[in-house]
């Protein structure tokens, strides 16, 4: 198909600079840099990602509101530009700055072109489409950071092709090396059987033998030794890429500040909470405790745990006093009536969930007590 549509555009009636431009999209674009998974979907899957967030509806219907769907085209087309920029700045700079020759220069224009600009043009964009109030929000600080992590992982993909290219150009050589040796190989044979039919008329006949089969003795050192650097390389790429799919597995650990008016803030992990607990009410008004993992509790000025569980994500709402941690769950118990009931690691009573509560929390549940099965 490339070598179909490059003589196309060069019989377009255009100027030659912009034939150059479309020439250099093509090849891009069938480059290895870039294809209609990455193109395609990532963007598709990650925008929608993004509009169902924080997935707590993932029916058809939802999905396919004009809300959920506006939002999901945009973030699409956004994801497509930045994986586009990205991959785009990586497949330049590999042809003029190396990473092995030209290691600082790589660095500085890969951190400025494949991180901050895009950067900088997503808060250009959010600043002139939803404004300054909107982008000071902790939502938004949350989506900064898996922004920064997105751009990190796609400069990670780019350098990946970097590194698989190298490999190709390497077997390339290697493969002509390995033709020269079987071409020397088969002269060596031939000096071998010349060296039977004049055997004993030239002590310089058998000299020459000697050298050639030192050489070819030399050449076969030398595959050995590229055997072996492929060997090398093939495994750092695989190491490469297991690092890059661990990172593209891994969580993010966001940190949340606790403040109290008069009081010094501190801060948390989820995982270092137990539970948000109504342990009282005054004037109609709950009071709220938030436990740590050590049993340590601190009065918050929060009145609502509905609130709460918007805010802290991974927590789970198993009734309407309590909201727990997800590493707090230990079992889920079917009792002789059929009711459902919830074991924790903080008390012996077991926790009764509602028919209700158990179809909005049954998702979170299984899957925590999944992963806590299979030892995750």
């Amino acid at each position: 198909m490339k070598n179909d549509l490059l003589p196309a555009v060069d019989k377009l009636p255009l100027p030659a600079w912009l034939k150059s431009i479309f020439v250099g999209i093509l090849h891009f674009v069938f480059s290895p840099y870039y294809g209609w998974r990455i193109g395609v979907l990532w963007p598709f899957f990650l925008g929608y990602a993004y509009a169902m967030f924080p997935f707590e509806d993932m029916s058809v219907g939802y999905a396919m509101r004009p809300a959920v769907f506006a939002t999901a085209v945009e973030a699409t087309l956004i994801i497509a530009a930045i994986i586009y920029w990205v991959m785009y700045v990586c497949y330049l700079l590999d042809t003029r700055y190396d990473w092995h020759t030209k290691l600082s220069q790589r660095l500085v224009f890969q951190v400025w072109l494949g991180v901050l600009i895009p950067f900088g043009l997503l808060l250009g964009y959010l600043w002139q489409v939803y404004g300054l109030e909107m982008m000071v929000t902790e939502y938004m600080h949350f989506v900064y950071a898996l922004f920064l992590i997105f751009l990190v992982i796609l400069n990670r993909q780019g350098y990946i092709v970097y590194l698989l290219n190298e490999t190709a150009a390497s077997k390339k050589n290697r493969d002509a090396l390995a033709q020269d040796l079987s071409l020397a190989n088969e002269r060596a044979k031939e000096a071998v059987s010349e060296q039977r039919l004049v055997e004993g008329r030239s002590n310089g006949l058998q000299e020459q033998l000697k050298i050639a089969q030192l050489e070819n003795l030399e050449l076969r050192e030398q595959v050995e030794l590229l055997q072996k650097e492929k060997l090398t390389l093939v495994a750092e790429l695989a190491d490469k890429a297991a690092k890059l799919e661990v990172k593209n597995d891994m969580p993010g650990r966001a940190i949340y500040e606790l403040s109290n008016p008069g009081k010094e803030s501190r801060f948390f992990e989820q995982r270092e909470m137990s539970r948000f607990q109504i342990v009282d009410r005054k004037n109609k008004k709950p009071v709220i405790y938030l436990f740590l993992n050590t049993e340590e509790k601190i009065l918050i000025t929060e009145s609502s745990l509905t609130a709460l569980a918007a805010t802290y994500t991974d927590m789970i709402h198993v009734g309407r006093d309590l909201l727990v941690g997800r590493q707090t769950l230990t079992r889920l118990i079917k009792d002789e009536e059929g009711g459902l009931k919830l074991e924790v690691n903080f008390q012996d009573e077991l926790i009764g969930i509602s028919l209700n509560r158990w179809k909005t929390i049954r998702t979170k549940v299984e899957h925590v007590l999944a992963e806590r099965n299979k030892g995750i």
